[in-house]
């Protein structure tokens, strides 16, 4: 993952990898991500998810996370 000088030196793969679990289950809610990284604080959370939305990787992530989702069919 490449993201903007020291950012990317501070987070482990591990913890990208726990962010990137954490946003598809919590979304926006920054402080339960930061809980469940366990490392980070809520604004460091904050600060890593703008650096990475705007990443290439970011990108790369949403294609695959979106060719995962399943659509939900309700009964009428």
């Amino acid at each position: 993952v490449s993201f903007s000088g020291s950012l990317e030196e501070r987070w482990s793969p591990h913890e990208v990898v726990v962010f990137e679990a954490a946003i598809c289950v919590y979304g926006k809610e920054f402080h339960k991500i930061s809980d469940a990284i366990r490392t980070k604080s809520t604004s460091e959370v904050i600060e890593f998810y703008y650096a990475w939305k705007f990443s290439s990787h970011y990108y790369s992530w949403k294609t695959h996370y979106r060719s995962k989702k399943t659509p939900i069919h309700r009964s009428g």
